[in-house]
């Protein structure tokens, strides 16, 4: 039995990780981490604001909790070598710093979206960019009202995935004004926030005479929490290491 903590387990995403637990075998939540001063226990899970009063009761932490809470997660995390799943958004350099250098003592996995769909448009989009190595590129993101940070977490994951696989950094442009052509090299990346969306994303590869769409769609917030359970249950008992939703479904493209 795989005893799961959550960051941020009294917010929406943690309670939807919650739910998404209740329907899984082998794996159950016994700790939560939240913003306020507590410590008490809701039926047989500890709730705290100090995540290092969860070491002892669980054998991983999922993190959905707020660019401000990772840090101190992650530090409890690494000196009680429990495995860490982060699925923040809106992460700063430091961030990213602190947790490559946390991967050398446990198993380090950041999901910017835990959908299984995400993880495989993430390797198709890596194709796409290679065969279609000319074709301009515009990455268009929808999400609910709430959502903090823009452009989204996914977004950028999907960026990056096309800078890396055409070996070349490009010039990120967030929406378009006044007068001034396209220029060579530029993606666009541009964000629309309104209503509940659980968030959309459609990457344009657009050339001079034909053009291919990428579409993602998440229909539930139910999509997130349970690939980050998957992810949780799939990453207990791994070696310390950087890993993402890809090694998670271990995907692979074959040959062409």
């Amino acid at each position: 039995m795989i005893r799961l903590g959550i960051g941020g387990v009294q917010g929406r995403m943690g309670q939807a990780i919650c739910a998404s637990v209740a329907s899984v075998e082998g794996i159950v939540v016994t700790g939560g981490v939240v913003r306020e001063a507590i410590a008490a226990h809701a039926g047989d899970v500890l709730i705290s604001d100090d995540p290092a009063e969860l070491v002892g009761t669980i054998d991983v932490l999922v993190d959905v909790s707020t660019p401000d809470g990772v840090l101190r997660n992650l530090v409890a995390m690494r000196q009680a070598s429990v495995p860490y799943v982060c699925g923040v958004t809106g992460l700063s350099d430091e961030h990213q710093d602190a947790l490559m250098a946390a991967a050398v003592d446990i198993p380090v996995l950041l999901a910017p979206n835990f959908s299984v769909g995400v993880a495989a448009v993430t390797r198709i989009l890596e194709l796409a960019a290679t065969l279609l190595a000319d074709a301009d590129v515009e990455i268009v993101e929808t999400h609910h009202r709430r959502k903090q940070d823009a452009p989204s977490g996914t977004a950028l994951l999907f960026a990056d995935a096309i800078e890396r696989a055409r070996c070349a950094a490009a010039q990120r442009v967030h929406g378009r004004e006044g007068v001034g052509p396209r220029q060579l090299g530029e993606m666009g990346i541009h964000s629309v926030r309104g209503g509940g969306n659980s968030g959309e994303h459609r990457i344009l590869f657009a050339m001079d005479g034909e053009e291919v769409a990428i579409e993602h769609r998440a229909l539930a917030r139910s999509t997130f929490a349970d690939g980050a359970v998957h992810a949780a249950r799939w990453i207990a008992g791994k070696p310390p290491g950087r890993y993402t939703m890809q090694d998670v479904i271990e995907l692979t493209v074959p040959e062409m």
